[in-house]
């Protein structure tokens, strides 16, 4: 068994009868989230910042897990803050937010907050296939990050990768909660067009998507984070309720 990094562990908090769940994207950890903890750890409501299977610990790990095992662990998590809270809102990064629009398809939540959500890979896949090392792929969506990440992705996980993703186009006509789509325009992974797209497909009549225009691919790490910080707010404070 991989060992896993200190940096990249899980985080869970008791608290009220609404709980959180955080999702992070591909090749990270729960590290990603340490610019939104303050606001979340000042809170009362419950948490879980959780590592999904094959990461935190080094990118071979990836090549032994397909979607299916994160999604049953990311159901597994839900169940276990099911039974202490009445109300859950899933908030999910890159691959954790397009796992967040399958899970609330899928599952009962009560809002669900998308962070530059990954659709189809296609320039994502592409867009990396000028540096080739055996069979990974590097990911240059992470330079000048202080998260933990990947640099580099097995290409096998990547190509089942994409196969969720249209799982997750078909689930849009099943959504009926609050939701929330937080998106970059200048996004170097998924483009503007594409979260637009996920966003009108999107059944739900409570639903707002928020472009900003300075933003890249790493939302939190951008000038505008403090917007995203408090849109994130706002919306928990509301469907908090």
């Amino acid at each position: 068994m991989e060992k896993i990094l200190e940096q990249c562990q899980p985080v869970y908090k008791d608290g009220t009868t609404t709980g959180i769940m955080l999702i992070h994207g591909i090749g990270s950890c729960p590290h990603f989230w340490n610019a939104l903890m303050p606001q979340f750890n000042d809170s009362p409501f419950a948490l879980r910042n959780m590592l999904l299977p094959g990461h935190g610990s080094e990118p071979s790990t990836l090549k032994k897990v397909d979607w299916h095992e994160i999604f049953i662990h990311i159901k597994q998590n839900l169940f276990e803050l099911r039974k202490q809270c009445k109300r859950v809102i899933v908030i999910g990064f890159d691959l954790g937010a397009a796992m967040g629009l399958h899970l609330s398809a899928h599952y009962q939540l009560e809002g669900l907050i998308c962070l530059s959500t990954a659709f189809l890979n296609r320039k994502y896949y592409f867009f990396h296939q000028n540096i080739k090392i055996s069979d990974y792929i590097r990911d240059k969506t992470i330079k000048n990050t202080p998260h933990f990440y990947y640099e580099l992705l097995p290409k096998k996980f990547i190509r089942r990768i994409n196969q969720f993703y249209k799982h997750v186009y078909d689930d849009l006509q099943d959504i009926y909660i609050p939701t929330l789509m937080i998106h970059g325009a200048r996004n170097e992974a998924y483009s503007v067009n594409d979260a637009k797209l996920l966003y009108e497909k999107i059944a739900s009549p409570d639903k707002k998507i928020l472009i900003l225009e300075h933003s890249r691919h790493l939302i939190l790490d951008g000038q505008e984070k403090a917007i995203v910080a408090r849109e994130i707010a706002s919306f928990l404070e509301k469907q908090a309720r």
